[in-house]
Order: structure tokens, then sequence, then C-alpha cells
């Protein structure tokens, strides 16, 4: 695969990301991820800091939507990132 290929890539990935994220289905599973952040981030803060096991249960509940997040957010990222250097070269 060339650099020319892999940015196509890229872009097309970035624009079906963006695309997603902002459909219905993309709408509820980025508010979900983050209520469902927000929540276990609650529960923490209010967790006996001596139950090393109930802390580590829920950062690890915290951590699964905010990777999911931040996933889409990536993917949105690289693709314009993409997409403005492809547009580049072309002007050149």
């Amino acid at each position: 695969m060339t650099d020319y290929d892999l940015l196509v890539e890229q872009a097309s990935a970035g624009a079906d990301i963006e695309t997603f994220k902002n459909s219905n289905a993309g709408r509820y599973l980025y508010q979900k991820a983050e209520v469902d952040e927000l929540a276990a981030l609650r529960k923490l803060a209010k967790a006996d800091p001596g139950d090393k096991e109930t802390i580590h249960r829920l950062q690890l509940e915290a951590t699964a939507p905010r990777l999911a997040i931040q996933w889409i957010e990536e993917g949105i990222r690289i693709g314009k990132l993409a997409k403005f250097t492809l547009d580049e070269a072309k002007a050149e």
C-alpha cells in the first residue's frame, strides 16, 4: 500500500466515522458512552479508598466508554488530517 493509498483510506474512514457519529445510532452510542463514563466516575468518587477491588472495577468501568469516545474522535481527526494532506498535495 502506498502512502497515497493509506491517506485515501484514512480520509474515507474518517468521513465514515464522522457520518456514523452524526447518525441516530452514533449519537445514541456516543451519548451512552459519556453517560456511562460519568456514572462510573461518580461511583468512583464515593468508593471507599481502602476497597481496592471496587476501585479497580470502577476504573475499568469508566475506561471502556472513554476509549470508545477516543477511538471515534481519533478516527475523525486522522481522517481530516489525511484529507487535508491529500488536498494540499493536489494544490501543489
